[in-house]
């Protein structure tokens, strides 16, 4: 059994892993002009 805190922890390090990937490509690849 895991506990909540490390539930947690993971949980936000993936979801800003995700924020910081879908903020960065579009202006690395998908750049408006």
């Amino acid at each position: 059994m895991n506990p909540p805190t490390a539930i947690l922890t993971a949980g936000g390090a993936f979801a800003g892993t995700i924020l910081l990937i879908l903020t960065a490509v579009p202006f690395t690849t998908g750049q408006p002009e």
